[in-house]
C-alpha cells in the first residue's frame, strides 16, 4: 500500500512545475509554541514568530500555535502581532510547548483619518487600491530587462521507515537528503535548473520574446523532454502579480489583498512602527492582512507600502491553509519591487519573486505523514529599461537563439546570489538519480501520462486516448495515431492515424501536414486528407475552437462510451482533403483561410435520398475564413497544433467564421450553393473568489443545404457532464439554419458550502450552469435538397430550449457530481429530441 502511495506521488511531481528557493538550517531544531493574549489567555491567531538574526519566520495558526525550525540553541524568538507589543523570548530548550503572552498596545496615528468601524490600515489600503492601475507593472507600455531564474523540484517528507521497508526506496538512498528537522524524514531532489535570459515586451504594437543566453539543468530527464515544462514555469511565475485582482493557479482564482473586492474578504491591521526607504526617503508602512473566511481562496501575510505613491515595496503572502484550491496544500510567495523613473513619475517594477508550493493528490494539512511534491521558483530582474525605442526592440528580436548549456563553474559569476546549501546538496544527490532502473521507467511513464504521447525518437505515438473507440456505427474501433516529434524538424509537422472498425469492417486513415515559416508572427501552411468516420451533427470543428488549449475529446472515446445513455450511430464515412494558411497579424489577431473538398457517403444509419431517390455521395466544397480576436492573450508553446494561449485577463475571445460553399448530390445530379456565418465568443470572468465562464454562439445559413450541412447543436448523450454541449439532447435531433445559444457555468469555489460547519472541512465547491438555445429551420426549403430523416425535429418555436444544472465539485479534488434538468417551456414533457428531462451527471476536472 505504501509503495503504491509513494509511486503515485512521485509521478504527481512530473506535472507540477515551478519553484522558489528557501534555505534550511544546519542544526535540526524544531520549536513549538503558542502565542496568547496576556489578559484573557486566549490564543492570538496568525501571530508572527521570527528567529532573531535570521530570515526564518512563520505564522501561528488560528489558535495561536506555531512551529518553526531554528539553528543552534540558545536562540531568540521575536513574537509580534498587530495591536500587541512585540516580545523577545530567549529559548534554551527545544522540549515542550513555549507559551508567549503579548500585551495589547494602543496606537495613535494623528495623521490618518479613520472612518467609523475602521482602523488606520483601511484608509491606506483604499489608496493602494485606488492607485493600483497606475502602479501595476503590467501597464507599462514597453520594457527590456535581464532575468535570472532558478527552479528546484523535489519530493519531500519521505519517512525513514519507508526507506527501510521497501527496496525501491532503498535504491534511492544515494539521492536522498535528510531533512533538517527532528523527524526522520528525507527529501529526494528531482530537478534543479538555472537560466539567464533577456526579456523584451512591447504592448503597442504587441511584441514579446525572450533571448536565452545560458542554461543549466540537472535531474530527471522527464523535465527536459516535456516540451511544456518551461511554458508552465513562465505561466506559474507571471501569474504572481498581486496588482491584478486575481492570481489564477490550477484554474482557481485566488483573490489578491489589493483587489477591488479586498475589503469583503480581508481584515487589515497597521503595524505601529514605520520606516524610511533609504533610496527615496519615502515613509514605509507595514500592513498585515488576514482572511475573513480562511476557507476562501485568499491569502494571509504582510505588505509594505510607500507613502504618497501608495505602491507596494514588498509583499509576503501564503495561501490560507484551509482554502480549497485543488492539489495545493501550501503556497507561499514573496515579491519585492524596485522604483524606476518613467518620464515624470516613479513606477514600481518587480525586483525579485520567490514562490514555493507543496502539491498532494489529496488536500492534507502540514505535519501529516505523507510525501508531497515541492516546487520552488526564484526570479530576479536587473538592468530594466522602460520604454526602449521600438526600432531597437524589432532589431534585437532577430537575434533569437537557443540557450547555450554551460557548466557549474561558468554559471557562478552570472548568479546574483550564491546557491543555498539545499540547492548544492540537491545537485549532488541528483547525479545518482537517473542511474536507478525503475526511475528511468517512471520517467518514461510520466512523459506518456503528462503529454498523452509515447516518444520513439522522431515520432510520437498517441494520444493514447484515441487508441480505442466505441460507437453504434463502427462498433469497437482500433486506432494507431502518431505525429512527428519536436526533434523531427523545426518547421515541418505531420500527424496521422490508421484505424479499423469491427462492426462496419472498414479501414480508416487520415494525414495532416504543415510548414511553419521562420517569422516573428506565426505563419503556417497546412494540408491534409482523410478517409474516416464522420459524426453527422457533431460540429467538432466549432468545438475545437472553444477548447483550443485542451485536447478535444470526442464522444466515442472508449471511457466516454462506457457512460453513454446509448451508443450514437449517426455516423457515416467522409473522404477528401483541405489546404489552409494560418497567419498572425498581431499577437491578438490571427486568421486562417481554408479550402476543403469532402465527399460524405450515405450509410445504413444516415441514408441520403432526394425526393425518394437514393443519393450515394454528397460532394461538398467550401472556402472558409476564421478569425481569432483577443486583446490580451499570448501564444506560448508554438509548435503547430501544440499551442497554449496564455491570458491573465477577463477579456473575451472572439471567433467569427465566414464560409462560402457548394454541394453536388451524386446519383441525382442536384447541386446548390450556400453561405454560412458563425460567431463564437467565450470569456472567463473572475468575481472575487468565484469564476463565471460563458460561451455564446450564433449564426445563420443562407441558401438551401442537405441536412448534414445544417448546424447540428452539440450533444453528448452521456452521464459525463460537458460544459460546451447539451446533456439531454439526442445527437442531430435539432439541426438549424438560424440559431443562437448561450452556455453559462458559474463556479462558486465553496462560497456557500464553506459556511456550513459539518461540510466545510470537505473543501467542496458548488457549480451552477444554464444552457439556452434558440434555433429555427426552414423545413420546406431544405427538404427540396435532401429528404430529412424522421429523427430530425424541425423546431421553429419562439420559446428556447433550456437546460439548468447544479453540482458539487472537488470530490477528491478531481470528481464532480451534479444534476441536469430540462426546463419545460410550454412544450410536451416527452420531447422527440430530448431523451430525458432529468439526469445525474459526473465530471472529471483537474484544478477547477
Amino acid at each position: 500500500m505504501r509503495l503504491n502511495f509513494f509511486t503515485k506521488y512521485t509521478i504527481l511531481l512530473f506535472f507540477a512545475c515551478g519553484t522558489s528557493v528557501a534555505s534550511f538550517s544546519q542544526v535540526p531544531t524544531r520549536l513549538r509554541g503558542q502565542v496568547v493574549d496576556e489578559a484573557s489567555g486566549a490564543g492570538i491567531p496568525y501571530a508572527d514568530a521570527r528567529i532573531k538574526g535570521s530570515s526564518k519566520a512563520t505564522f501561528a495558526n488560528d489558535s495561536g500555535y506555531f512551529s518553526i525550525s531554528g539553528g543552534a540553541l540558545p536562540l531568540t524568538l521575536i513574537i509580534s502581532s498587530v495591536g500587541y507589543e512585540p516580545k523577545e523570548v530567549v529559548v534554551e530548550s527545544a522540549q515542550g510547548l513555549h507559551r508567549v503572552a503579548l500585551r495589547v498596545q494602543v496606537t495613535q496615528l494623528s495623521e490618518v483619518r479613520i472612518r467609523p468601524r475602521e482602523n488606520p490600515a483601511h484608509t491606506i489600503m483604499r489608496k493602494v487600491i485606488k492607485n493600483k492601475d497606475r502602479n501595476n507593472p503590467d501597464n507599462i507600455n514597453a520594457y527590456k530587462l535581464n532575468v535570472y531564474q532558478k527552479t528546484l523540484g523535489q519530493l519531500k517528507n519521505i519517512d525513514s521507515a519507508w526507506v527501510e521497508e521497501y527496496a525501491a526506496l532503498r535504491s534511492l538512498q544515494k539521492s536522498m537528503i535528510k531533512q533538517p528537522d527532528s523527524l526522520p524524514r528525507y527529501t529526494i531532489p528531482l530537478l534543479f535548473s538555472e537560466e539567464v535570459k533577456q526579456e523584451v515586451l512591447s504592448r503597442n504594437p504587441y511584441i514579446s520574446y525572450s533571448i536565452p543566453e545560458v542554461a543549466r539543468k540537472s535531474g530527471l530527464s522527464v523535465f527536459e523532454e516535456a516540451s511544456l515544462f518551461s511554458d508552465y514555469v513562465d505561466i506559474f511565475s507571471r501569474e504572481l502579480n498581486f496588482y491584478n485582482d486575481n492570481i489564477v493557479i490550477n484554474a482557481a482564482p485566488m483573490l489578491s489583498p489589493i483587489s477591488s473586492l479586498a475589503f469583503a474578504y480581508y481584515n487589515f491591521w497597521l503595524h505601529p512602527d514605520t520606516m524610511r526607504d533609504s533610496e527615496t526617503g519615502l515613509r514605509l508602512m507595514r500592513i498585515k492582512f488576514l482572511p475573513k473566511n480562511p476557507r476562501n481562496a485568499v491569502f494571509m501575510g504582510e505588505l509594505t507600502v510607500y507613502d504618497s505613491i501608495y505602491a507596494i515595496k514588498n509583499i509576503s503572502a501564503k495561501l490560507s491553509p484551509l482554502s480549497n484550491v485543488p492539489f495545493i496544500i501550501r503556497y507561499e510567495a514573496r515579491v519585492s519591487y524596485m522604483l524606476l523613473r518613467d518620464s515624470t513619475q516613479l513606477r514600481p517594477f518587480v525586483q525579485s519573486s520567490n514562490l514555493e508550493a507543496d502539491y498532494h493528490f489529496l488536500k492534507l494539512k502540514d505535519g501529516k505523514d505523507h510525501a508531497v511534491a515541492n516546487i520552488r521558483l526564484h526570479n530576479s530582474y536587473s538592468d530594466v529599461q522602460l520604454n526602449p525605442p521600438l526600432s531597437k526592440i524589432v532589431e534585437d528580436e532577430k537575434t533569437l537563439a537557443a540557450a547555450q548549456k554551460i557548466s557549474e563553474e561558468q554559471m557562478n559569476p552570472l548568479r546574483k546570489d550564491s546557491l543555498s546549501s539545499v540547492e548544492k546538496e540537491a545537485m549532488v544527490a541528483m547525479s545518482e538519480l537517473n542511474k536507478v532502473g525503475w526511475v528511468a521507467f517512471a520517467n518514461r511513464a510520466a512523459i506518456v501520462l503528462g503529454s498523452g504521447y509515447y516518444n520513439a525518437g522522431k515520432v510520437d505515438f498517441g494520444p493514447y486516448g484515441e487508441v480505442l473507440k466505441l460507437n453504434g456505427a463502427e462498433g469497437v474501433r482500433i486506432n494507431l495515431p502518431m505525429r512527428t516529434s519536436n526533434t523531427f524538424h523545426p518547421n515541418f509537422f505531420a500527424d496521422g492515424m490508421v484505424g479499423f472498425g469491427t462492426k462496419d469492417a472498414k479501414a480508416k486513415c487520415s494525414l495532416d501536414m504543415g510548414w511553419k515559416f521562420n517569422t516573428r508572427l506565426r505563419k503556417v501552411v497546412k494540408v491534409g486528407g482523410e478517409y474516416n468516420s464522420f459524426r453527422v451533427g457533431g460540429n467538432e470543428a466549432h468545438f475545437a475552437l472553444l477548447k483550443e488549449n485542451s485536447l478535444v475529446l470526442s464522444e466515442d472515446l472508449l471511457w466516454f462510451s462506457i457512460f453513454s445513455v446509448q451508443l450514437d450511430d449517426k455516423y457515416t464515412t467522409r473522404y477528401g482533403g483541405y489546404v489552409g494558411y494560418e497567419r498572425e497579424w498581431r499577437r491578438w489577431i490571427s486568421s486562417t483561410i481554408t479550402y476543403s473538398s469532402y465527399n460524405i457517403e450515405s450509410s445504413q444509419y444516415t441514408p441520403f435520398t432526394h425526393e425518394g431517390n437514393p443519393v450515394s455521395v454528397i460532394n461538398q466544397q467550401e472556402l472558409s475564413l476564421h478569425l481569432r480576436l483577443s486583446s490580451d492573450s499570448e501564444l506560448r508553446s508554438d509548435f503547430f497544433a501544440r499551442r497554449i494561449y496564455m491570458s491573465n485577463s477577463n477579456l473575451p475571445i472572439v471567433h467569427p467564421i465566414l464560409s462560402l460553399g457548394s454541394y453536388y448530390l451524386r446519383g441525382v445530379g442536384y447541386q446548390g450553393y450556400y453561405a454560412k456565418l458563425h460567431l463564437a465568443v467565450k470569456q472567463r470572468i473572475s468575481l472575487g473568489t468565484t469564476m463565471l465562464r460563458y460561451v455564446f454562439e450564433g449564426g445563420a445559413i443562407l441558401g438551401a443545404v442537405p441536412f448534414p450541412l445544417l448546424e447540428g447543436h452539440r450533444s453528448i448523450e452521456s452521464f459525463m457532464f460537458a460544459p460546451y454541449k447539451f446533456n439531454l439532447l439526442y445527437n442531430l435531433t435539432l439541426a438549424s439554419d438560424r440559431y443562437a445559444s448561450l452556455m453559462l457555468e458559474y463556479n462558486l469555489n465553496g462560497l456557500l458550502l464553506n459556511r456550513i460547519p459539518l461540510i466545510r472541512s470537505l473543501n467542496l465547491k458548488e457549480m451552477f450552469n444554464c444552457k439556452i438555445l434558440y434555433n429555427f429551420q426552414d423545413v420546406a426549403k431544405h427538404s427540396k435538397v435532401l429528404d430529412a430523416p424522421g429523427y430530425i425535429y424541425a423546431r421553429n418555436s419562439a420559446k428556447p430550449y433550456v437546460e439548468i444544472g447544479t453540482g458539487i465539485q472537488n470530490i477528491f479534488q478531481v470528481l464532480g457530481v451534479g444534476c441536469v434538468w430540462r426546463v419545460p417551456m410550454g412544450e410536451p414533457k416527452d420531447l422527440p429530441y430530448a431523451y430525458t428531462d432529468f439526469s445525474v451527471v459526473l465530471k472529471v476536472s483537474f484544478g477547477k
